[in-house]
């Protein structure tokens, strides 16, 4: 008996219930087992296009979460540079000029042992402590407010450890003995600084979200 044309077997199992019903337990069988997780013996019910839209998607966030942690770190050192060059730098000249500091805070004097400008030095440990302030700004955002939050953070963190760790390196003691004409000109510098780290910081965020809305746009239809 020859070779029966393909109509004649599909009409054959259309026609044999339990002969279609055990195929598609096979089909459904072999689903399962490619379906399989590999090492861990547990199935996945998913459809295989959910699945892979699930695994794509779960990719795209952790991108997208390490991408927006590194631009907060990004703008949190330069932040942190621009603070003490511009706004404690501003606060110096100020004080200067009434005769309250010793000298300009801008120095091109080399620090040891690399020569680096002073200025230069200071800008880059302002840097990480904007690092440090670009991690923790939406805890503090959210408690304190905005600009609030920044100055907490320059009072809390930069100038205690200036207080009592640098200071104290120095052989100055701590807080440098707390005297009382330098006392208010530290508060004020640090208190300053936390405020252009929160003006700086927030004000690059904005720029990116403004230059990534018109690209936003046309995906949402």
């Amino acid at each position: 008996m020859g070779p029966q044309p393909s109509g004649y077997a599909t009409s054959a199992q259309s026609a044999d219930p339990d002969r279609q019903q055990a195929h598609d337990g096979t089909a459904l069988e072999m689903r399962k087992d490619r379906n399989a997780d590999a090492g861990s013996g547990v199935e996945r019910t998913v459809p295989i296009c959910g699945s892979v839209w699930r695994l794509g998607a779960d990719h795209m966030e952790r991108t997208s979460n390490m991408s927006r942690t590194a631009t907060r770190i990004l703008f949190g050192f330069a932040a942190g540079f621009l603070s003490h060059l511009i706004f404690q730098g501003a606060l110096g000249a100020g004080l200067y000029a009434a005769h309250l500091a010793p000298a300009l805070p801008w120095s091109l004097k080399p620090v040891p042992p690399f020569g680096i400008p002073l200025s230069l030095n200071l800008g880059f440990w302002a840097g990480l402590w904007g690092v440090a302030y670009a991690l923790l700004e939406p805890r503090l955002t959210d408690r304190l407010g905005r600009w609030p939050g920044g100055v907490a953070f320059g009072l809390a963190g930069p100038l205690l450890v200036f207080w009592f760790v640098i200071l104290p390196i120095k052989g100055l003691g701590l807080g440098g003995g707390f005297h009382a004409e330098m006392v208010p000109i530290h508060v004020a510098f640090h208190a300053v600084f936390g405020l252009g780290l929160a003006v700086f910081f927030r004000s690059g965020l904005a720029l990116v979200q403004r230059r990534a809305r018109p690209f936003a746009e046309p995906l949402r239809g």
